[in-house]
């Protein structure tokens, strides 16, 4: 019985021992700043963006109330499909939005349109369908709503940007 006890608790003390040395080594890993390279394709987009980045540094930097009263462009699109680069590597557009806003005024312009996409190259539809039930479950045929002018698309797009 003394035994059982005297193991038990030696078992208690190696295990809290044990405790303290994994808290101890993960504390010190804390510290540890482990350098990150980037891929080539990583080091290719920062040196890409590099002078969009400068840009909003400069942007940024000014007075806070004229960032606020300043205008932000929001614009995402949603696709049904990109070819391949030996394919020419087109994008064929699902949606297109694009908001002005400025913290100031809250949101002062905004165009959104469901766009009615051109015949798809011969293998890439079903491409399109599969994209489309994965992510914005836009149907890529028949949509009723779905707007086939692109030049009224892009003349709404550039009065947002412009106005």
């Amino acid at each position: 019985m003394l035994n059982n006890i005297r193991i038990k608790s030696i078992l208690v003390y190696f295990h809290s021992l044990a405790k303290q040395y994994k808290r101890n080594r993960m504390l010190k890993n804390e510290n540890v700043i482990t350098p990150v390279i980037p891929s080539s394709e990583e080091a290719l987009f920062i040196e890409q963006n590099s002078n969009e980045n400068k840009f909003l540094d400069s942007y940024l930097s000014d007075d806070l109330i004229d960032i606020f009263k300043r205008n932000l462009f929001f614009v995402t699109f949603q696709i049904f499909c990109r070819t391949d680069d030996e394919d020419g590597g087109d994008y064929y557009p699902a949606e297109v939005a694009v908001m002005k806003y400025s913290f100031f005024e809250s949101i002062k312009q905004e165009y959104f349109t469901i766009m009615k996409p051109e015949k798809f190259p011969v293998g890439y539809t079903g491409t399109a369908i599969d994209l489309s039930r994965e992510t914005h479950q836009i149907p890529p045929f028949d949509f009723i709503g779905a707007n086939g002018d692109y030049a009224q698309i892009w003349q709404e797009v550039k009065r947002i940007l412009r106005g």
